[in-house]
């Protein structure tokens, strides 16, 4: 197999590209898409990478093909940035077993179809980590330039991107290479990255720090929340889920194999500190709050690149090809559960993002001509409307709901509008929309019925807005 590793990799590029041509947007994705429709700093929830990237992407076409375009496009960088930092820090042979590893993950299989934050995230972090090894090792200086670049792309990308600063550093602090630390590069990378970071300081700042705050309380558990271990587990079981079982298993059994000699090789311990600070960091705090089970996603770049390393030695073909056969039955079953008609229910999750374009394309019939505004009650809805309907109507938020960068679009809302309104949500947000109008009438009530999920949306004409905005 590691004969014809780029072979795989354009096999996978090219099956990964016409299966998102078949997909609907994820609920998250048109979100994001939303963003890139109004360009900002930064976004409540994120920084602003994702939705740059996105409408760099949609200026060839607004369908999903073109919007993934993105995804598909970061992890094929990132498997080359994976390449090229195994082929500097061990061999070429090793290098190939690192870019199949990295393409035979569910990280990988899934990052090539979701437009979310992640893509970027992960190719920047890879492109920061090969830079910082190249400055390190290779004792070329410049490349540290290059790094703080990358890392300022990195932090634009989302905030778990600060992780690589502890970890990067760790790793030259404990190697024979410590020195480096006496020159000017590394701080000029950093005060690079930093600058690059201003735009989404920013905007924070005109905004009362909001997106600070909300990662902040979402990502650290407070002092009235218990260890629950069940939590825990939960936590390591999708991490061995985001990497593939079989290579998880395989690197945990190489660490303690390999641990007298990983303390003494400045080069592996470079490559375990950038994977472990975060993963330490997440780990203690997820017997006490949820951790999604992406968030250390790009952690695992020096693990492939170390799991790749230790295998060569041994010249261990067997848990690669086992890995490969894993995930490529695994997301057989994902992708193409069509194919399986006795597949039980809750495996189909094909399903669980499907009917929300079929929903609303019948929704768009229900529109006054010319179409007025049109209000949804979650983010997730909203931006589905925004897609999916006939000539991308604007679409707000003005009932209770989660918090999301909807509540910073809602003061741009010509109140006008308000006096003839389209709902489309929930029917349990009606008493709510009969308080803030005049007069609610329904229009119906449109239904999906998938294999394994069925949807209800309600359509109601609303009229003389009497609320606060």
């Amino acid at each position: 197999m590691s004969r014809y590793p780029w072979s795989i990799f354009l096999a996978l590029i090219a099956l990964n590209m016409v299966y998102n041509t078949s997909l609907p947007l994820l609920g998250d994705e048109a979100y994001y898409w939303a963003w890139s429709r109004q360009l900002d700093w930064s976004y409540f929830d994120h920084p602003p990478m994702i939705a740059w990237m996105i409408k760099a992407a949609t200026l060839l076409g607004e369908q999903p093909f073109f919007i993934r375009l993105v995804p598909v496009t970061c992890m094929a960088l990132s498997g080359v940035f994976i390449y090229k930092t195994t082929e500097d820090l061990f061999c070429r042979e090793a290098a190939k077993k690192a870019l199949l590893i990295f393409l035979f993950t569910p990280l990988a299989q899934l990052g090539f179809v979701v437009a979310t934050p992640d893509a970027p995230l992960v190719l920047f972090w890879t492109a920061t980590l090969y830079y910082s090894q190249k400055a390190v090792f290779g004792g070329q200086q410049r490349y540290f330039y290059y790094a703080g670049v990358a890392s300022g792309l990195l932090l634009l990308s989302k905030y778990t991107g600060f992780m690589i600063f502890p970890g990067v550093l760790l790793g030259i602090l404990v190697s024979s290479h410590r020195s480096r630390l006496r020159s000017m590069p590394p701080y000029a990378a950093l005060t690079i990255g930093l600058i690059l970071f201003a735009p989404v300081i920013y905007w924070n700042a005109a905004h009362e720090w909001v997106s600070f705050a909300f990662q902040f309380s979402h990502g650290v558990p407070t002092t009235t929340q218990g260890f629950e271990l069940m939590r825990l587990l939960e936590y390591i079981g999708g991490q061995m889920g985001l990497m593939n079982p079989i290579f998880f298993a395989a690197f945990f059994f190489l660490l303690w194999r390999n641990r007298n000699e990983l303390l003494q090789n400045d080069k592996t311990q470079f490559l375990f500190w950038s994977f472990a600070v975060g993963s330490i960091f997440f780990l203690c705090i997820a017997g006490f709050k949820l951790v999604e089970a992406n968030w250390p996603a790009p952690l695992y770049a020096g693990v492939v690149v170390l799991l790749a390393g230790w295998l060569q030695r041994s010249a261990n073909e067997r848990v690669v090809i086992a890995g490969a056969i894993f995930i490529l039955i695994t997301m057989f079953v994902l992708k193409y559960p069509e194919f399986m008609p006795n597949l039980p229910a809750q495996w189909i999750v094909k399903d669980r993002i499907a009917g929300y374009d079929a929903l609303f394309r019948d929704a768009g019939k229900l529109i006054p001509q010319p179409p007025v505004l049109v209000i949804s009650d979650h983010y997730i809805p909203a931006s589905l409307a925004r897609y999916y309907l006939p000539g991308n109507p604007e679409v707000q938020i003005i009932t209770t709901t989660r918090r999301s960068q909807y509540d910073y679009w809602r003061a741009n809302i010509d109140r006008a509008k308000l006096d003839h309104a389209i709902y489309m949500g929930s029917e349990a947000m009606e008493p709510e929309l009969r308080k803030m109008f005049g007069r609610v009438e329904a229009v119906g009530v449109l239904n999906y019925n998938g294999r394994a999920v069925k949807r209800r949306m309600a359509v109601y004409e609303c009229f003389q807005y009497r609320g606060e905005l």
